[in-house]
């Protein structure tokens, strides 16, 4: 991973029309976060001269999570989680705060993980090698069955194991232990991107 797309990411400062762009909201919209004072950034001379930081962005829509929620959806990194290892589950959501821009879901049926999935419509769905194999054939099903949406599935695999081309609907994998920082980076910068936040 590119350390400076890492560090444009976490210092990126927006204009109120680039923020307007990237939620799908109105600039006036966001115009009134920013004059409220919920939305933090420097205020310039006309609404183009405002300065937001991205993190700052994060931060309202932690603050105010039903203030517009197609707005945040648009801006956060979705994640939903599927495992019975309740300290990996518990890894990757301190490893991905809302504050960093992730909405974390984490789930170990696959009945409400199915749920989830039509709900939030994830960015990217983390399995768990070691759930169950019905379980997984499930989530493999699930994202074969979504190929429209742009978003990354991810495989946690044993340690040494590598699937290759055995599980489809899979786009990667990471082995145990896993590297929880190095994964964040890595959905930071791959849906940053994407949702033209980078």
């Amino acid at each position: 991973m590119s350390t400076t797309a890492t560090s444009t990411a976490a210092t990126r400062v927006l204009t109120i029309e680039q923020i307007a762009k990237i939620c799908g909201a109105q600039g006036d919209e966001v115009e009134r976060w920013f004059d409220s004072g919920r939305l933090k950034g420097t205020r310039g001379n006309s609404r183009q001269g405002h300065r937001i930081p991205i993190a700052r962005v994060f931060q309202f829509f932690m603050d105010w999570p039903n203030l517009s929620q197609h707005a945040a959806d648009r801006v956060m990194t979705k994640v939903l989680i599927v495992s019975k290892d309740a300290v990996l589950s518990k890894a990757l959501m301190d490893g991905m705060p809302v504050e960093a821009g992730f909405r974390i879901q984490s789930v170990v049926d696959m009945e409400i993980a199915a749920a989830e999935f039509e709900a939030c419509r994830p960015d990217v769905l983390i399995v768990d090698y070691d759930v169950d194999p019905i379980v997984l054939n499930a989530c493999a099903r699930l994202c074969s069955r979504n190929p429209s949406l742009d978003w990354t599935s991810i495989l946690i695999t044993p340690s040494g194991w590598t699937p290759g081309n055995q599980i489809s609907g899979i786009n990667e994998s990471y082995s145990r232990p896993v590297d929880v920082p190095t994964l964040a980076e890595h959905l930071k910068e791959l849906i940053g991107t994407k949702k033209d936040l980078i």
